[in-house]
């Protein structure tokens, strides 16, 4: 705050939140740039590198480090607008990162510089936050002609602690989680009573399920995955024909990324993939499913640039997409 008080005065008299947005965003890069820290860059050839993203060969770096750790980089390719997560080992060779761990400590903070602090205190909102998702889901169907209400089958997958199958159950649904952990398994099922299918998406599916999904939803999960595509086709199986698959994941595009550069939020160590809008409608078509649209939204900046962030947002260049596809129906 000090450091934009500072850039705005050194602009001139009139005061930070009068002037235009665009150089509101100028002087908020600025003031955050000054107090940056300024990786070195090891280098990297792409010319020798056989990293892809979503298929596609690597061209550009998105990121040079995440927070001061010049180790760590996003790297992908122009053409798909997509990143993929790499670091370099032993000081010499550069390899994709691995997925984390997702046990007690990646949830409750003991873990440094992945995952979460204290996940479960965050309860009361966390479900009030599901609640005004399974809303936001109901509206999504009616926009593609899709009555969800009560007895809607949902599957929820990385369904965490279980607040979204909760609020999904209250609002009268059939919902059903599953998650990798066994620890958030444990909480979903002391806290809310909750039975989770502990194991990937493909595990689930190969256990022979004989019910099909009117909804399925992965929130902050598909960039944790080593392949996104086929993640999504897995999920595709579980759909009934016409059912929805519903995506929230970070926006690589976004106007909080273009301010705070490798100091962005969503950069982490658990985030192997970053999807514009464009690449999560790549990543759904290669998974034989139909985008049906793309939404983002935005919040981080909201002090700064008030009502001007939601021509940010409705550009898709929101902090989070909110992305919808269909199975297509038969016939």
């Amino acid at each position: 705050m000090e450091a934009v008080a500072e850039e705005a005065i050194a602009e001139g008299p009139d005061p930070f939140l009068g002037r235009a947005t665009e150089e509101r965003l100028r002087i908020l890069g600025r003031a955050w740039r000054l107090g940056a820290f300024r990786p070195a860059s090891p280098a990297l050839s792409f010319a020798d590198c056989s990293f892809r993203a979503l298929g596609a060969p690597v061209d550009t770096t998105w990121f040079s480090a995440i927070r001061d750790d010049s180790s760590v980089r996003v790297i992908g390719s122009k053409a798909r607008l997509h990143g993929v997560l790499v670091e370099l080992r032993d000081g010499a060779r550069w390899e994709l990162v691995k997925p984390a761990p997702y046990e007690e400590a990646y949830f409750e903070g003991s873990q440094h510089g992945v995952g979460y602090q204290g996940y479960r205190q965050q309860g009361s909102w966390r479900l009030e936050k599901a609640a005004r998702l399974v809303r936001q889901i109901r509206g999504a169907g009616l926009m593609l002609g899709l009555d969800l209400g009560s007895g809607t089958r949902l599957l929820d997958v990385g369904s965490g602690y279980g607040y979204f199958c909760k609020a999904a159950q209250e609002a009268g649904w059939h919902a059903d989680g599953t998650e990798i952990s066994h620890h958030a398994a444990s909480i979903a099922k002391a806290d809310y009573g909750l039975t989770t299918f502990v194991g990937t998406l493909n595990e689930f599916h190969e256990r022979g399920c004989d019910q099909l999904y009117d909804v399925l939803t992965m929130f902050d999960v598909i960039e944790h995955v080593e392949d996104p595509v086929a993640l999504l086709r897995v999920a595709g199986e579980l759909l009934k024909p016409g059912g929805i698959c519903i995506i929230r994941t970070p926006n690589l595009l976004s106007i909080e990324a273009e301010v705070f550069q490798n100091q962005y939020h969503s950069l982490k160590m658990e985030h192997l993939h970053y999807f514009s809008a464009a690449s999560v409608c790549f990543a759904m078509e290669s998974a034989d499913l139909i985008p049906a649209f793309v939404t983002s939204e935005s919040h981080l900046l909201k002090g700064f640039l008030g009502s001007a962030l939601q021509s940010y947002a409705s550009c898709l260049k929101g902090s989070d997409l909110f992305a919808v596809a269909r199975k297509p129906p038969i016939g």
